[in-house]
C-alpha cells in the first residue's frame, strides 16, 4: 500500500513544524516485510511466527476428529524441510500434524505420533514458488486425507492421533530457518469434525 503525505501552505508566511515518521517500511525487496523495529545497532528480523496455547488452542481444538484448512502463498517453498502453513503439536517433534509444502514442493499433510510418522499425504507435486495455494487436511483414527486446490490425495487408513497442546502458524514450534513458510497467510481454519473427501476437494478449489 503506497500512502502519499501532502502539507499545504500558505504564500507569504512563516511556520515551524516538526514532521515524525514512526517505523516506515524503507527496506528494498520483491516484496513487503514488516518492520524490524531498531536503534542505531544493526538488527535482524525475527520470523514471522504466530502461536496459540493453552486455553486458546484447548478451548477450540477437538482431540478425536477434525480439519486443518489454510490459504497462502510460498515465496519460497523449495528446501530441504517442511515449509509450514501451521503446525499443531506439543512443543516437541514427537506428537504434531503439520500442513504445508513438502522438500519436493508438493503439498503435504504430516501426522506424526510418538516419534513415527503415521500420515503422510502429498498433492501437487512441483508447485511454483509464489502460487496461491488452498490446502485442507482431516484426521480421525485410521483415517487421514489431504486435498489441495480441488485436488484429493491418496488417503492413509491407519495410524492413531497426537496428542497436542500447541498451534504454530507459519513456521514449527522452534521457527527454524528452513520450515519457516516465507510468503503470506490469508486465512486459516479449523473444522472440528472429519469432513468428508467432497467437502475436503469443494472447500479447496
Amino acid at each position: 500500500v503506497q500512502v502519499v503525505l501532502r502539507v499545504g501552505f500558505d504564500v507569504g508566511a512563516a511556520y515551524n513544524f516538526t514532521l515524525r515518521i514512526g517505523l516506515p517500511q524503507l527496506a528494498q525487496g520483491a516484496f513487503a516485510t514488516s518492520v524490524i523495529p531498531t536503534t542505531t545497532a544493526a538488527a535482524t528480523r525475527n520470523t514471522d511466527a504466530a502461536s496459540m496455547t493453552g486455553t486458546n488452542f484447548s478451548s477450540w481444538y477437538n482431540a478425536t476428529e477434525g480439519t486443518f484448512y489454510s490459504e497462502a502463498v510460498g515465496v519460497n517453498n523449495i528446501s530441504g524441510a517442511t515449509r509450514r502453513y501451521a503446525e499443531i503439536g506439543n512443543n516437541t517433534i514427537d506428537e504434531r500434524f503439520v500442513i504445508g509444502y513438502g522438500s519436493t514442493t508438493s503439498t503435504r499433510f504430516l501426522v506424526v505420533d510418538n516419534g513415527s510418522s503415521v500420515a503422510d499425504v502429498s498433492v501437487l507435486s512441483g508447485v511454483p514458488a509464489g502460487s496461491f495455494v488452498k490446502i485442507a487436511g482431516a484426521y480421525k483414527v485410521n483415517d487421514f486425507q489431504q486435498a489441495s486446490n480441488g485436488t484429493l490425495g491418496t488417503a492413509d487408513t491407519s495410524g492413531a492421533l497426537p496428542t497436542v497442546t500447541q498451534m504454530t502458524i507459519g513456521s514449527d514450534y522452534i521457527n527454524a530457518a528452513n520450515t519457516t513458510l516465507n510468503g503470506h497467510i490469508r486465512r486459516i481454519a479449523y473444522f472440528p469434525g472429519r469432513l468428508s473427501n467432497d467437502q475436503l476437494q469443494a472447500l479447496t478449489r
